[in-house]
């Protein structure tokens, strides 16, 4: 399972759509993938962000408690899917 926690920047604005050279967009790639087992967290941290108080510490990069329980809960959700699937 590979796990890429978008930071703030790509939260909010968006992979720097407005910037000179954007960023890639990390999910878009692995997508192309299937192999690998990753989970999207872009879009799904957008919506949260929008609808979680502090989801992101104000004034600070890194998640709040709120984000890192919402995080938790999706990890671990994930697992225990894999978990069940075929071997």
């Amino acid at each position: 399972i590979w796990v890429v926690i978008p930071d703030k920047s790509t939260v909010y604005l968006d992979y720097g759509a407005y910037h000179k050279h954007p960023y890639v967009n990390i999910w878009q790639e692995l997508a192309k993938h299937p192999e690998l087992n990753s989970v999207n967290l872009g879009e799904l941290f957008r919506q949260e962000a929008q609808t979680t108080q502090d989801f992101y510490l104000p004034n600070n990069t890194h998640l709040g408690t709120a984000g890192y329980l919402y995080l938790g809960d999706l990890v671990l959700g994930k697992i225990k899917q894999s978990m069940n699937g075929p071997i």
